[in-house]
């Protein structure tokens, strides 16, 4: 799924990558580690831990934590001053939340 996402996405912005400091020589350590640990910890640390939650708990609730993830992700991003707290991330959250409540709902009106 993400694979196809960074596929379709690469043509927008694949003229800007010569631009990120990253690409350059001039490059330290320092991002490169970082980039690095977002890569390995973040992303497939996370779905290597989904895997093992979904043999010890419910799909409903595993799934329920997934679809926070973004809203911990931009409230944590506000908080340490990386992002700034707008009407789009509030709508995003709003709509979280709600498409969360109502999959839960009518998952327990099913059983």
């Amino acid at each position: 799924m993400f694979l196809f996402t960074a596929i379709m996405l690469l043509p927008f912005g694949f003229s800007e990558l010569s631009e990120q400091k990253i690409y350059t020589s001039s490059v330290t350590l320092i991002p490169v580690v970082q980039l690095l640990t977002i890569l390995i910890f973040d992303a497939t640390l996370v779905y290597f831990l989904l895997i093992i939650s979904l043999r010890n708990l419910k799909a409903t609730t595993v799934s329920t934590y997934m679809n926070f993830l973004p809203v911990f992700t931009s409230v944590l991003a506000v908080i340490g001053g990386q992002e700034l707290f707008t009407l789009n991330k509030l709508l995003a959250i709003v709509l979280v939340i709600s498409g969360v409540t109502l999959v839960t709902r009518s998952n327990k009106k099913v059983e």
